[in-house]
This record gives structure tokens, sequence and C-alpha cells, in this order.
């Protein structure tokens, strides 16, 4: 089970997870929410926004996990947020301007200058 999923308040203060999860992803999701949240604070986060990242210095420190959280709306604010983090067996992203890390993984994501 190479993966995690959590629930989030509107802090990143964890309030859920999977009992399947890896106990480090566990620890670290709610620190990458927390992340996003001081890039987005949640009160301007809009239906429809979902962040994503494979930066080691956000997450699980391994450039190969990838991490996507989502917002969850109750009354049009972001109450919580929904997130996991899977190490995918073989993926290759190829996007204009993603810096190539070497062997094992891409880069997805805001850069340790952009936070």
């Amino acid at each position: 089970n190479d993966f995690a999923v959590v629930l989030t308040d509107a802090c990143g203060r964890s309030l859920a997870q999977s009992t399947l999860s890896l106990p480090s992803f566990i620890g670290s999701l709610p620190a990458t929410v927390k992340h996003f949240l001081a890039k987005y604070p949640a009160e301007t986060i809009k239906p429809g926004d979902v962040f994503i990242t494979t930066d080691p210095w956000m997450g699980t420190g391994h450039i190969p996990d990838l991490t996507p959280v989502m917002p969850i709306f109750h009354h049009g604010r972001a109450g919580a947020l929904g997130g996991g983090v899977s190490h995918p067996p073989n993926y290759r992203a190829r996007r204009r301007g993603a810096a190539r890390t070497g062997r094992g993984g891409q880069w997805l994501g805001p850069g340790p200058d952009d936070l």
C-alpha cells in the first residue's frame, strides 16, 4: 500500500486518515496541505481548484511521490481539504517548463522559491 488518503480542516490539521495508508505519508500530507495554504489561504480557494506537487521539501521527501489536494466546500467556504499521496510505479510527466530532476521523477508544483 504505497499511498495515503487524509482529510484535513481548513488549517491543514488532520481530521481523518485511511487505515491502509503508509504512516510516513499520513504524517507528511498535513504538512503539504499547510504549504499549499501558506501560498493560497483557505478563504481564497475556489471550487475547481486543485493543488498538486512532487516537491520533496513540501511533501514526502521523495520526488516520485505525487500529492494532489482538493478543497471540500460547505456553504461556499473551503471547510476542509482532501488529499492523497501515492508513489506511482512509472510516471514520466512531460510538460513544458518542468524541471528534470534526474532519475525517478519530475518536479511538479511550486518550487521552494515560490512559497
